[in-house]
């Protein structure tokens, strides 16, 4: 319980050269030393805690207390430190063990919201899909809030949830939470600051929330300025990064000069040196270089190669433009789209595009540009080496240490929605080659010219991937059965899906789901079933724990509609038959992925190596630096998986053949 000074305390604090508006209005706790407190100028209601303590900052150890500071409505928690302040600490409290150390000003105004509930207008500058700024924000909630628009009693309902967790900030005392170091920064103004949070040189913040935690502290460094900001637990802002109406989300990587406003950045994120504008950034959104500019558009899982440019309006009704590019889009150096654009999953961008590409339904391809003229390759990135090392990077470079992870992250490359994806592009595909007279060289697709010749093997490198993908789903699970010692008939019993089966299947930024599941979610939010965000998001993260039942569902039922014969009337003759077209399709995979990674070892590779020396000279100079076929990591570990693989098959086809 805070008490008033005593006379000696008092008497203390003058000599040290302590003034108050009303020493009455000071207040104290027990373990209060007044020689800790110097050179201070009180007013308002002001209490002190105990401070016979030490803190360690920046490596040095100093004594807790407050001195050369104004503190005006503010409480300083046990053992804190506050020191020099050059305007004054108004309306806050510094919460136990944290430090404030030489910064220009910390305050709160009676009304700070923290940034929250700011209008962010992200993916579309015009307007319409405005997101609101929050903690609670997921990658998930916001998808739903800006792609779901023809739903409005979804919206609704959703900001409704939003509004009860922004409104507990409003009116609130700003915090400099528990263990958090603040250190030679700028002017910190309505800033609400999390436990353990890192604030180092900071530039200026206003109107914000950094909600670190101990487990994840949040980062915020040298030179950086935010105005209406949240930055959640993990996140890493720095190095004069300059950011307005952006959301930072978990295990986030901002900084080098980076500029961002009326932006949205989800978990593991990275945006360095370029710049974005209303831009929907869903988890591992990476974009590293000065020359690049995101803006107005949506993307997850997507890495943006120098001087990526995208352009938003046509000088006419301003900028109301909008693109979509899907999971696992990756741009080229100096690419540039002419918004409205929808891509696939998993393409890749290379050259200028001056018309409105539109291609949803054929993942994994190129889209290059020649002559001013915009050109599809579809399928061709299913048989390089980069989607190989998609397959492994994300999961492994999830920095979230927060118990709490926000964003449902399901990373799959191969999923029933990019497979139903590939399926449709298969057949429209075989429809172009069919439909399209013999003497037409292209036809248009989607705004880009497609060769009609590419058409049919194209589509063979879709069906190729298809089938891999639902042998190894249901060969799989006949060899866990067989090992386990089952009948064959056991086994196919043991195949019967627990759920009912969805074709149509939705990426809602990182979580894969079947659209009627999902649905089923969505009615309930509408119908008002859900109290606050975390009881919504529970709901989803349910449907993301149920992805493998309703995986399996998918692949057991489209299984057979692409082989002719379900998964539990497989005779042992017939599963045979599919496991060798299984294996000799995914040797022939294996080969075009090898000899795509091997044009990295051609005489090209090798021109500026061994510089001053002989041909040998500069191939071993090469094998030093980049090593060989046979001893590069990626592609070693590749043929040992091929190998395994192969083996695995001749194992279970024995075990098959045994089973009958």
């Amino acid at each position: 319980m805070a008490r008033k000074l005593n006379g000696n305390e008092l008497e203390l604090l003058k000599k040290n050269g302590c003034t108050a508006e009303n020493w009455d209005a000071v207040r104290v706790h027990e373990g209060f030393l007044a020689d800790r407190v110097r050179n201070c100028h009180f007013a308002g209601q002001v209490v002190l805690g105990k401070n016979n303590g030490s803190l360690t900052v920046s490596g040095v150890t100093y004594p807790c207390g407050v001195s050369n500071a104004t503190l005006v409505n503010t409480e300083v928690k046990d053992n804190a430190l506050v020191r020099n302040v050059g305007a004054h600490v108004s309306n806050y409290i510094i919460e136990e063990g944290a430090a404030v150390l030489n910064a220009a000003e910390l305050s709160a105004s009676a009304d700070a919201d923290f940034g929250q509930g700011i209008s962010i207008e992200a993916l579309n500058e015009a307007g319409g899909r405005e997101l609101p700024l929050s903690v609670a924000l997921t990658s998930q909630v916001a998808y739903l809030l800006s792609a779901y628009r023809y739903r409005p009693a979804l919206v609704s309902a959703l900001e409704s949830l939003l509004k009860k967790e922004t409104a507990r900030f409003k009116g609130q005392k700003g915090r400099v939470g528990s263990g958090a170091r603040v250190v030679n920064c700028g002017a910190l103004r309505d800033v609400m600051i999390g436990p353990n949070a890192q604030l180092a040189g900071v530039a200026g913040l206003s109107n914000g929330v950094i909600d670190s935690n101990d487990r994840d502290p949040v980062i915020v460094g040298e030179g950086v300025s935010a105005d209406s900001f949240v930055f959640l637990s993990g996140a890493q802002v720095s190095t004069h990064a300059v950011l307005n109406r952006v959301f930072v989300g978990q295990g986030a990587r901002i900084g080098r000069q980076f500029s961002a406003e009326n932006s949205v950045f989800f978990a593991n994120c990275e945006g360095f040196h370029g710049e974005a504008c209303a831009i929907f950034a869903g988890p591992y959104t990476v974009t590293h270089h000065k020359s690049s500019l995101l803006i107005a558009a949506m993307y997850s899982f997507y890495n943006a190669g120098s001087g990526t440019n995208h352009s938003n309006h046509m000088y006419k009704l301003g900028p109301v433009h909008q693109g979509v590019l899907e999971r696992g889009c990756k741009t080229g150096s100096f690419s540039y789209l002419l918004l409205e654009a929808h891509l696939a999953p998993f393409c890749i961008v290379i050259g200028k595009h001056m018309a409105n590409i539109n291609i949803p339904d054929f993942p994994f391809s190129y889209v290059s540009e020649s002559g001013g003229k915009s050109y599809l390759t579809p399928a061709m990135n299913l048989i390089t080496i980069g989607t190989v090392r998609d397959q492994e990077k994300w999961a492994e470079r999830d920095r979230r240490k927060d118990p709490d992870k926000k964003d449902i992250l399901n990373p799959s490359v191969y999923s029933p929605f990019t497979v139903e994806r590939m399926l449709r592009g298969r057949d429209a595909l075989m429809k172009i080659y069919e439909e399209t007279p013999r003497d037409v060289e292209s036809v248009n697709v989607g705004n880009t010219l497609l060769s009609r010749l590419l058409c049919k093997n194209s589509a063979k490198y879709y069906t190729m991937t298809i089938e891999r993908y639902l042998c190894q789903k249901v060969f799989v699970r006949i060899e866990a059965s067989l090992k386990a010692g089952v009948s064959w008939a056991d086994a196919l019993k043991s195949l019967k899906p627990v759920m009912e089966a969805d074709m149509n299947w939705v990426d809602v930024c990182g979580l894969l789901t079947p659209q009627k599941a999902l649905d089923t979610v969505l009615e309930k939010l509408e119908a008002g079933r859900f109290g606050s965000v975390a009881d919504f998001t529970g709901a989803l993260n349910g449907l993301h724990a149920a992805y493998a039942d309703h995986e399996w569902a998918y692949a057991f039922a489209r299984f057979k509609s692409v082989f002719g014969v379900a998964p539990d009337q497989l005779t042992p003759e017939k599963a045979v038959e599919l496991m060798e077209t299984w294996k000799a399709t995914s040797k022939k995979i294996f080969n075009m992925i090898q000899a795509d990674a091997e044009k990295e070892y051609e005489d090209f590779a090798k021109i500026s190596y061994g510089l001053d020396g002989s041909d040998a000279d500069a191939a071993e100079d090469f094998k030093i630096v980049r090593g060989s076929r046979e001893t590069h990591k990626v592609l070693v570990k590749m043929r040992r998986g091929n190998e395994t693989f192969l083996s695995g098959v001749d194992a279970l086809v024995a075990l098959v053949k045994s089973s009958k």
